[in-house]
């Protein structure tokens, strides 16, 4: 079992539930975030459609340029984070193809956990602020 380590949370500055910011201070919330970075079998999936985009995309482009991030329950150990990624990887490997063609019939076949990892990289981090004030809105979908 491999502990999250962050370094801030043992500093002077930090504070349970509070994240300090140059003079402003956010309040932390109960999550994790996961971000998912897509890696070259990706951008070759996209770019062997017929109809790839007449743009060009690259790696650098998929990997730094809006890409998706995701609230986990607050897990204090890898182990633990990797099996909620494990139980999600089927939705946001579909959430991913479906950004690009929103026709199952050109997505891989093989979308397993072990694929999964091969198409994306996935950042975790364990310290979430929230800069905004008021309440997190959701999607009318989650509401109702």
């Amino acid at each position: 079992m491999k502990a999250l380590s962050n370094h801030r949370r043992g500093s002077p500055l930090a504070s349970p539930g509070a994240l300090r910011l140059s003079s402003r201070v956010m309040k932390t919330i109960n999550r994790a975030l996961i971000v998912i970075k897509p890696k070259q079998p990706f951008l070759d999936w996209i770019n062997s459609q017929a109809d790839a985009p007449e743009f060009e995309v690259t790696l650098d482009s998929l990997r730094s340029e809006d890409c998706t991030a995701i609230l986990v329950p607050e897990i204090d150990d890898y182990d633990e984070v990797w099996k909620v990624i494990e139980d999600l990887a089927p939705e946001i490997f579909e959430t991913e193809l479906n950004g690009w063609w929103q026709v199952p019939e050109l997505w891989p076949v093989n979308r397993d956990f072990k694929t999964f990892k091969e198409w994306f990289d996935v950042e975790i981090h364990s310290m979430v602020g929230d800069s905004v004030k008021g309440q997190i809105r959701k999607t009318a979908e989650d509401l109702g």
